[in-house]
């Protein structure tokens, strides 16, 4: 009988995991990847994301962002799985040549809304090795873009984030430059989650601890989708 095709696929496999990674270090450590989940999946993370936003998002503590409200994703959650599950973390290790695993700190889901920003940064390392910042963008009606500085060319990258495409971005002082400019109109919904290399330990007890309680004692901010859910809940006891 003939061979069955599985050697060729592998190779396959290996060579697009090769340039991905390779993509990702001459990048200077950021790589975008478009469709990440098939769209059956995809349809089930963003009714979660949705019904968490219209139980309201909250004020952010300890931010760089401006305007930004969000909540954490409950651990269960198929949105919570997409982005720390052990899947996921297999994915990405074949993506970027890391061995990674989850984090304490939350999965967070996180509203745009118009005059919302993040100015250029890096983001700060919370371990002994740089984790990797994934953002997950599930909904985006706005003109904003998000950019960054690749390390090879100097050039600035980017433009805007369609849904169901993820980014991933190192963190610490060989990370990329980053931003996500200034909300005019329509609004940006997103995922955010951390996978530390495997065995990295703390580096700062106190941005650990401001990174896990970035909500908590935050004041509500209500979302135009949560202030639409509430006229419906009206109109229906009326």
């Amino acid at each position: 009988p003939p061979l069955p095709l599985r050697p060729t696929r592998w190779r396959a496999a290996v060579a697009a995991s090769r340039r991905s990674k390779s993509r990702f270090e001459r990048a200077g450590g950021v790589l975008k990847v478009q469709q990440w989940l098939p769209p059956g999946a995809f349809k089930t993370v963003l009714s979660e994301a949705r019904d968490l936003t219209k139980r309201g998002l909250l004020e952010e503590r300890s931010t760089i962002a401006v305007g930004r409200i969000g909540t954490g994703v409950p651990p269960g959650t198929a949105l919570h799985e997409a982005l720390v599950g052990q899947e996921t973390t297999r994915r990405i290790r074949d993506l970027v040549g890391l061995e990674l695993e989850a984090t304490p700190v939350p999965v967070e889901l996180r509203l745009y809304r118009p005059g919302s920003r993040m100015d250029w940064h890096r983001d700060v390392s919370l371990f002994s090795r740089p984790q990797l910042e994934l953002i997950y963008t599930l909904e985006n009606s706005s003109d904003s873009v998000t950019e960054w500085i690749d390390a090879a060319t100097g050039a600035v990258c980017g433009g805007p984030t369609e849904p169901n495409s993820l980014i991933l971005v190192r963190a610490g002082e060989h990370g990329p430059m980053h931003r996500v400019s200034a909300l005019r109109r329509g609004e940006r919904l997103i995922a955010k989650a951390l996978l530390a290399p495997v065995g990295a330990e703390v580096a700062d007890p106190d941005l650990m601890a401001a990174a896990t309680a970035r909500y908590q004692g935050g004041r509500p901010r209500q979302s135009s989708r949560t202030r639409a859910a509430q006229g419906q809940s009206s109109r229906t006891r009326a």
